[in-house]
């Protein structure tokens, strides 16, 4: 699951986020995301809000949920002025 939330009043243009890939989800150990192009943002909460990571790398990127316990939690990214929320679930 994903939601875009994009600032009021902008002016309408292609989403540089809508070719953000997330694997595997669920997810045992590494989550993979693709597409993103360098200029992003990446945070990861859990669902208590608590920031676990933030970061700005190019592709692909690689975040290792081995020491974290199971749960959900929420990868946020963010590119200009959109946010991508995608609910991530570690098993």
């Amino acid at each position: 699951d994903s939601v875009v939330v994009a600032y009021p009043f902008s002016i309408p243009k292609i989403s540089s986020l809508q070719n953000i890939r997330i694997y595997p989800n669920p997810v045992t150990s590494i989550l993979t995301i693709e597409g993103v192009q360098g200029n992003e943002e990446i945070k990861l909460n859990d669902i208590l809000g608590r920031e676990l990571i933030t970061t700005c790398q190019m592709n692909p990127i690689a975040i290792d949920f081995a020491n974290q316990p199971a749960g959900v939690y929420f990868l946020s990214i963010k590119s200009n002025s959109e946010i991508k929320v995608f609910k991530v679930v570690k098993r």
